[in-house]
């Protein structure tokens, strides 16, 4: 298995974490989408680094907003 693959799964049980409700299929459709557009060919052609990319910036945003009523009280 590769490293990216590697992070790939880990920034996915990250992803999990904060929201146990999305399914992996779901998770998966989402960052091909975010990453290379909303072409069903997407799912097909993107690469694990571009996933990597658009699953960190996700997972930093999801965090900052998870943190944000801890800040506010």
């Amino acid at each position: 298995m590769t490293n990216e693959r590697i992070e790939v799964l880990e920034l996915l049980g990250h992803l999990s974490e904060l929201h146990p409700e999305m399914r992996m299929g779901q998770w998966m459709a989402l960052f091909a989408s975010l990453a290379r557009g909303p072409e069903v060919e997407s799912i097909y052609d993107v690469e694990d680094e571009e996933l990597i990319s658009v699953m960190r910036d996700f997972l930093a945003k999801r965090r900052a907003i998870a943190a944000e009523p801890a800040m506010a009280q």
